[in-house]
């Protein structure tokens, strides 16, 4: 059928890679078990802790209007070097749970996140949600995280690093081989490798939201936004997404999780680090 793809496409995404041999695989497996290897020995700390608790989600939404979005972008790009987005707004992310580790009088220890890559193929259209993505892991020390700087230029070398070693490859074998097992055994090997915390916090820029749809069932879409539900562990996460040029950050995490000040100290660490303010820390 000329209609169809030669191979299966998922989410108007790139191909899905075919099933090579074992060794091939394994070959290509490699980057990213010796990366997590290395990360599984590092201290790290979530705000929720290791034990699951069931407790219903909660969010709070930060919208900045485009003038602010626009600060926003001449910032990251300063700090950043107008290459990436990810490094900078994780390291936003990053300093502002590190911010809520010292207003409880807490040591952070330190700070390890797995950001989703979406994967897709350039200027087509693409469906609102996009569900074919690949994984980079990202680890910072207390002491990094305390400079946005420092914080910024540790992550971007780790992520010039994964990319040019093709981890985020080697994670969809992974996640392949994950496929033929129960949710309960590979969530298992998670918890043991990572204490139980799975990372310190969730975090995702899903870049421009609802891009060139206007209207949805004849209603006109006036604003927009990236609101997911977090799991505990780790209990939080932080996510960006803009739409017509504005920016919102959505502050996601789960009951006893944190508390109503918790959530002041994460919002103003954000707002301080995206706009410029300067405040005592």
């Amino acid at each position: 059928d000329p209609e169809r793809p030669e191979r299966p496409v998922a989410s108007w995404g790139e191909p899905m890679n075919s099933a090579g041999t074992l060794f091939s695989n394994w070959r290509q497996a490699r980057p990213f078990l010796s990366r997590w290897n290395e990360l599984k020995s590092l201290d790290f700390k979530s705000p929720g802790g290791a034990v699951p608790k069931a407790s219903g989600p909660r969010f709070r939404l930060l919208r900045f209007n485009p003038c602010e979005t626009r600060d926003i972008q001449r910032r990251a790009d300063s700090v950043g070097g107008g290459i990436f987005l990810l490094p900078y707004f994780l390291a936003v992310a990053t300093r502002a749970h590190a911010a809520v580790f010292r207003f409880r009088g807490e040591d952070a220890l330190g700070f390890q996140v797995q950001t989703p890559l979406q994967i897709r193929r350039r200027r087509e259209a693409h469906p609102i949600f996009q569900n074919q993505v690949g994984v980079l892991p990202f680890h910072l020390s207390a002491s990094e995280a305390r400079d946005l700087q420092v914080a910024v230029a540790r992550l971007q070398k780790q992520f010039e690093e994964s990319v040019r070693e093709g981890i985020d490859g080697a994670l969809c074998v992974v996640m392949g081989w994950m496929r033929s097992m129960p949710p309960s055994i590979y969530r298992k090997f998670l918890e043991f490798d990572t204490r139980g915390q799975l990372a310190s916090f969730f975090h995702s820029h899903t870049g421009e939201f609802l891009k060139a749809v206007d209207h949805i069932g004849g209603a006109v879409i006036r604003d927009g936004w990236h609101v997911p539900a977090v799991s505990q562990p780790p209990g939080s996460g932080v996510f960006f997404s803009e739409r017509k040029g504005a920016l919102t950050a959505t502050i996601a995490w789960r009951d006893g999780v944190y508390s109503p000040a918790d959530v002041d100290v994460l919002e103003a660490s954000l707002r301080s680090d995206l706009l410029g303010e300067v405040v005592e820390r």
